[in-house]
């Protein structure tokens, strides 16, 4: 094999033509994504594709496929982003999920006045405070009272 590039190819498709995805026919990760080995190292073919066709990935960065299609190599349907833009645009991603819910899981409805975000708390991948549902809190306030009084009883 004379280069990266010549290993990539032997394994990338493009039933499309050049605009359309090129998808990688060997051997990929559990999510999909084209894996191979060269010169005794692993490397994605999407990762190879978008430095040989677009530019080096900065330290740091994913190459976000904006097609949503994994073995794709494409370089013209990559990006390099930061990890918190390529979480925001993962499809089904957890923050997604999560920031599209309306109602608490008690089935309280998050409003201004009935959502807060505890300082300190754990942030989302994009930087967002998690938050939290006011009357939940107010609920198990009164349930740990409850318990509280009841066992001062109980020991006089």
């Amino acid at each position: 094999m004379d280069n990266i590039l010549d290993r990539l190819r032997r394994d990338v498709t493009k039933p499309d033509g050049e605009d359309g995805c090129w998808f990688w026919t060997g051997s990929a990760t559990q999510d999909g994504y084209g894996r191979f080995a060269w010169q005794g190292q692993r490397w994605y073919a999407h990762r190879v594709a978008y430095e040989a066709f677009v530019a080096p990935i900065p330290e740091g960065f994913y190459i976000d496929h904006l097609c949503r299609t994994p073995p794709c190599c494409n370089p013209a349907h990559l990006e390099a982003v930061t990890p918190s833009t390529n979480a925001v645009r993962a499809d089904g991603h957890r923050w997604q999920i999560n920031v599209a819910k309306t109602h608490c899981i008690h089935g309280h409805e998050f409003t201004p006045e009935n959502t807060y975000n505890p300082p300190g708390r754990r942030r989302s991948s994009d930087g967002q405070a998690t938050r939290n549902c006011i009357e939940c809190k107010r609920e198990a306030t009164r349930r740990y009272r409850a318990r509280r009084g009841n066992l001062a009883a109980s020991t006089t």
